[in-house]
């Protein structure tokens, strides 16, 4: 099976069947295409109760439909594609018009002529270019050998939007997956986080920062300047998966299915450079950050084991240079079946799973540069669904869809932290009673690297969408209406410093280093030496709705005009 493309609608991006990104709301929930037009005669006469049959190329399966009173007729919620329109009525010489290619939100109108015939010979005509759409906007699409002939570093479809007119952006050369898949762009000036990225009409984007996808989708179910350093880091990156689909043996026309996995394992080390107290400090009663040992803060002495001892000299001054591997290891899952219950209704379901596997070796959203402290091992599943049913009631078409789509953010601490009170022997009292991991207080000492953990994060969102579509033809009129309520949950912690945090400055008549090992004990420190510490750690729980109502009319004044 193959699903075509992407494309720019409405000043945002459109990626296919599968994926869409859109910045207009009534855009967002096209994920099909239409065919419409008039049947006449050689004269121009309307046909009515013409035959149309209109049949998709890849898997066969077709939409029959007949012409009104009006002579027109409409076949809507189409998969893209190819499509191969026959078009009948007795004492008329059929004919069949090969090649028409429908893409996401197509609106295709295709007016054919018919001869009076006595013969049963079918005239064959090939559509060697588009037809004319009677809702045109502005747009650019992203075909099917776009998605697949073009190369694409680590295979992410997000860098296709780049070659879109319109689209800037400061993606960097490997769109991540995960917490890594921030997505900065900006299409026609419009503001990244003003850019909604849907999967099948199915929202696909983290609410809370707006810049990060749910799911990542694999290429293979879309259809439709770095620096250079003389001693690069080690990078392992392998990428593997495989692809399955077609029909089902037993429901061969009416049962059709696609199954892609993927997984990534990405290794790459990064050296950091950590300011360190240096070795002299201690031990030369001339340094100039010397404290006699007796004037040494006990807390503090314990603390000074969370900074590694001096591996190397840069310039001159002892250091600690730190190469630590950040790992992003993924899994993904993408499922689609479509179902022909019968032929007035017909089924479609998809899920996207991802689960992205990370190692920030600073912290997430904290990016410490001291080892073995703040690191955190993230776990990010994301998922992505979608159920619609397509009906055709008489002349009435009905597109019922169900969506979900959510992500969940936990971290946990590697086994080689130490960042917990009773591992160092801490004394330190707190203000107040809440530290619920037993967190050291976070350590500013102005020269030095800082140190400190988070607390940790669960951040929870989901995303449940109910949406219907009616269409209606009646004469020269194509009448169409649709409602959509959304309901919305997230939970988020704000992973506030109830650990606390200290920060020592020069004041007094000491150096920063010398405050902090003294504790400022003497208080001569004064304002240059602060500690806070927050009472509680607030959770955000947030639940939003969305409703929102269209209703439209298409008029056909003349087979030219609409």
């Amino acid at each position: 099976m193959s699903w075509n493309g992407c494309r720019i609608a409405g000043g945002a991006l459109l990626c296919a069947v599968v994926l869409s990104i859109v910045s207009a709301p009534a855009a967002a929930q096209e994920t099909t295409g239409t065919i419409s037009g008039s049947v006449t005669d050689q004269t121009g006469a309307v046909l009515p109760g013409a035959t149309v049959m209109v049949r998709h190329v890849q898997t066969g399966r077709t939409t029959e439909v007949v012409s009104n009173e009006s002579g027109r007729y409409n076949a809507a919620f189409l998969q893209p594609g190819t499509y191969e329109l026959t078009f009948s009525l007795p004492g008329f010489q059929p004919v069949v018009l090969k090649g028409v290619e429908l893409h996401v939100n197509d609106r295709l109108d295709i007016n054919q002529k018919m001869g009076v015939s006595q013969v049963s010979e079918t005239v064959e005509v090939s559509a060697a270019s588009q037809f004319v759409q009677p809702s045109p906007s502005v747009q650019s699409l992203l075909g099917p050998e776009q998605v697949q002939e073009l190369p694409l570093n680590n295979r992410n479809f997000v860098q296709l939007a780049t070659l879109v007119p319109g689209v800037s952006s400061d993606l960097g050369d490997e769109v991540g997956i995960g917490l890594t898949s921030t997505i900065s762009i900006s299409i026609n000036g419009g503001r990244r986080n003003a850019v909604n990225w849907l999967v099948d009409g199915v929202s696909n984007v983290d609410v809370g920062s707006n810049v990060t996808l749910l799911a990542t989708p694999t290429l293979e179910s879309i259809q439709e300047n770095p620096e250079i350093r003389d001693n690069p880091a080690d990078l392992k990156y392998n990428n593997f998966g495989y692809t399955i689909g077609g029909p089902v043996p037993i429901m061969k026309d009416r049962f059709f299915f696609f199954f892609s996995e993927e997984w990534r394992r990405i290794n790459r080390s990064t050296s950091v450079t950590v300011n360190v107290p240096q070795p002299a400090w201690l031990t030369d009663p001339t340094n100039a950050n010397h404290v006699a040992p007796a004037l040494r803060d006990p807390n503090a002495v314990r603390l000074l084991q969370a900074w590694p001892t001096p591996n190397a000299s840069v310039a001159g001054v002892p250091r600690f240079i730190n190469t630590n591997p950040n790992i992003n290891n993924t899994r993904q899952e993408v499922l689609r079946l479509d179902y022909d219950v019968s032929d007035r209704h017909r089924l479609t379901g998809r899920y996207t799973h991802d689960l992205s596997e990370t190692r920030e070796i600073g912290g997430l959203f904290f990016g410490i540069v001291v080892p073995n402290v703040g690191a955190t091992d993230t776990k990010v599943p994301g998922n992505v669904a979608a159920m619609e049913l397509k009906s055709t009631l008489g002349q009435s078409l009905n597109e019922f869809k169900y969506q979900l789509s959510g992500n969940r953010i936990t971290t946990i601490d590697p086994p080689d932290n130490r960042n917990r009170r009773a591992e160092y022997g801490l004394t330190i009292p707190e203000l107040f009673p809440e530290n619920n991991n037993a967190r050291i207080p976070t350590m500013v000492v102005s020269g030095l690297s800082t140190f400190g953990a988070n607390q940790g994060f669960n951040i929870e969102y989901w995303n449940h969408t109910l949406t219907d579509n009616v269409t209606l033809p009646r004469g020269n009129h194509t009448f169409k209406a649709g409602a959509m309520a959304a309901f919305e949950q997230k939970n988020e912690n704000a992973n506030n410093e109830t650990q606390g945090r200290f920060t020592f400055n020069a004041g007094g008549g000491l150096t920063a280093f010398q405050n902090f090992l003294t504790g400022n004990s003497a208080g001569t420190c004064a304002a240059n030496c602060t500690y806070s510490e927050s009472q509680n750690e607030i959770y955000n729980r947030l639940r939003f709705q969305r409703y929102e109502m269209f209703v439209q009319d298409t008029w056909h004044i003349r087979p030219n005009v609409t």
